[in-house]
């Protein structure tokens, strides 16, 4: 009888190890740039995994013919919009964050990250094996993967 007893014990406790295992995320080096509330999405990811790991309520869907665009509206918040852009094959290539009007977006990248380059944008190269292009336009800071520029 104990000896059930201790493989019953020993099956739960396996399979709580293994499911929270599966729980576990990979924490991606490029989504330092991203505003904690969306620290679940990264670069590269499917429109489907977005879809998963975001409210899906206040997530809005505009599929196009090259591009999708989704995009999330944020109360009090430093930032009112978050802006996804997907190309052809459904893939996350951009990152758009529209800050309120107050908030100096360009002078607080620029006092965290360094200095912007003449064309006023950072490029980030090997970050999880992509390279990456940030700048800012207006009120808006857009990350995206090089390649796509």
């Amino acid at each position: 009888m104990k000896i059930i007893h201790y493989i019953f014990i020993s099956i739960l406790l396996i399979s709580c190890l293994w499911s929270c295992s599966g729980t576990r995320r990979t924490v991606k080096e490029h989504q330092k740039f991203f505003p904690t509330e969306i620290n679940k999405v990264y670069l590269g990811m499917s429109l489907n995994q977005l879809k998963s790991v975001r409210n899906t309520n206040t997530l809005s869907v505009d599929p196009g013919k090259k591009i999708t665009y989704a995009f999330e509206t944020f109360i009090d918040k430093d930032f009112s919009k978050i802006n996804y852009q997907f190309d052809e094959n459904q893939i996350l290539y951009e990152i758009i964050i529209t800050f309120n009007k107050n908030i100096d977006i360009f002078h607080q990248f620029e006092k965290e990250y360094g200095q912007s380059n003449s064309k006023k944008e950072w490029l980030f190269e090997n970050i999880d094996n992509l390279n990456l292009k940030i700048w800012v336009y207006e009120n808006r800071l857009c990350i995206g993967i090089q390649k796509y520029f």
